[in-house]
């Protein structure tokens, strides 16, 4: 019984934290969308997907961070583990660098 009531403490406080998370993460706008040439709807896409795939398992770093080169360095290490496709990557990658250190 006192496990089940941790973990499901853990699994609270986890959730909380990525939403908590989440919410600092930029939302793309149509400037971004417009200064990249990427569709609106893919670096929205990007950023469910950066949330989904990658905040489930670890802190999620701001855009702002890292370089466009550090990000590609970064979800190519870590593509085999948040098991996503080249695809997937991709547009993760579209919305980390839309708003990445110069």
């Amino acid at each position: 019984m006192y496990s089940k009531i941790r973990i499901a403490g853990i699994v609270l406080i986890v959730s909380v934290l990525i939403y908590r998370c989440s919410a600092a993460l930029i939302v793309p706008t149509a400037v971004d969308a417009q200064k990249t040439g990427t569709p609106l709807s893919t670096l929205v896409q990007g950023r469910e997907m950066y949330i989904g795939h990658c905040g489930s398992c670890h802190y999620l770093y701001l855009p702002e961070k890292l370089t466009a080169s550090e990000w590609n360095r970064e979800v190519n290490l870590m593509q085999r583990k948040a098991k996503i496709n080249d695809d997937q990557k991709e547009v993760i990658l579209k919305y980390l660098t839309a708003k990445s250190r110069n």
